[in-house]
């Protein structure tokens, strides 16, 4: 009988906890959102499809309460992912990057990015220098190198530091009455599910991503 109440009580516990998540759209995403004690929580898992294996998590913070509330957006959030299914399923911990850690990500990435091109470069002319009867061959070779190039160069304009790290959550005040939205950045691997625990001010925002 009591493990009958404790299972009843934990079943009820997740539909309450169902029944405080909302579907929301904000700026065209769809969020989950939920509030405790006035202040509310929204989440959304977006791809960044230029930076390959990189995700974002995106925040909205609503406090509608009186009184100030410290949001700590490093230390605070926790996400785990689930691998696998069944009896092999696991959850793993998700790497959330600071600002800093994030631009370093970036940086390490372009670095590797260059180094593929200019060995791509030097096989080419190897290449060429074994068939040096082929001039078609040459010029192909060139405008590739030169498309990877400026291929390159656009990459890093288009993400410089101010750009990166516009809107990017670091940890704050939110005043009374306050609405803040961001981002944090995340790799993801291999898993499906996505777990995402935020304690704010002794509250606990739990949310599931598929």
């Amino acid at each position: 009988m009591k493990r009958l109440v404790i299972a009843f009580a934990f079943l009820f516990s997740l539909n309450v906890l169902a029944q405080e998540i909302k579907e929301v759209e904000i700026e065209g995403m769809m969020f989950q959102s939920m509030t405790q004690s006035d202040l509310t929580l929204a989440v959304n898992v977006q791809k960044i499809n230029e930076l390959g294996k990189y995700y974002a998590l995106n925040m909205q913070w609503v406090n509608a309460a009186g009184t100030p509330v410290q949001v700590n957006s490093y230390d605070d959030i926790k996400m785990t992912m689930l691998q696998g299914n069944g009896q092999n399923a696991q959850e793993l911990p998700v790497k959330m990057y600071t600002r800093e850690g994030y631009l370093q990500a970036i940086e390490a990435r372009l670095q590797k990015t260059r180094r593929m091109s200019a060995l791509a470069s030097t096989l080419s002319v190897a290449e060429t220098a074994a068939k040096p009867e082929s001039d078609v061959l040459d010029v192909l070779i060139d405008v590739k190198a030169e498309a990877k190039e400026q291929e390159n160069l656009n990459e890093m304009l288009a993400y410089e530091d101010d750009e990166l790290t516009q809107g990017y959550l670091t940890p704050c005040v939110l005043a009374a009455g306050e609405t803040k939205l961001g981002y944090l950045m995340f790799e993801r691997q291999k898993g499906k599910i996505l777990h995402i625990t935020v304690e704010v001010d002794g509250r606990s925002y739990q949310f599931v991503w598929k």
